[in-house]
């Protein structure tokens, strides 16, 4: 499996503005599947997908802001 190929993929899509990309990438930040592990990044992309009505991207967003994942 090469999640790099994956990452790559998932951008593409999420720059198009596909929310339920946006929270896949989102996720593999927050565990560092494929990238670095990245908590800014994986809250920039939960936050992303969230604000288009992806129902994910706001559960995994309401979860950083209650553990304080990626915020002060």
């Amino acid at each position: 499996m090469d999640l790099s190929e994956a990452v790559k993929w998932y951008m593409k899509a999420a720059e198009q503005g596909h929310a339920e990309s946006k929270h896949d990438l989102g996720r593999m930040y927050y565990t560092g599947e494929g990238v670095l592990q990245n908590d800014k990044e994986s809250f920039k992309w939960f936050r992303k997908a969230a604000e288009q009505g992806c129902a994910r991207g706001q559960v995994n967003l309401g979860v950083c802001y209650f553990q304080g994942i990626g915020v002060s």
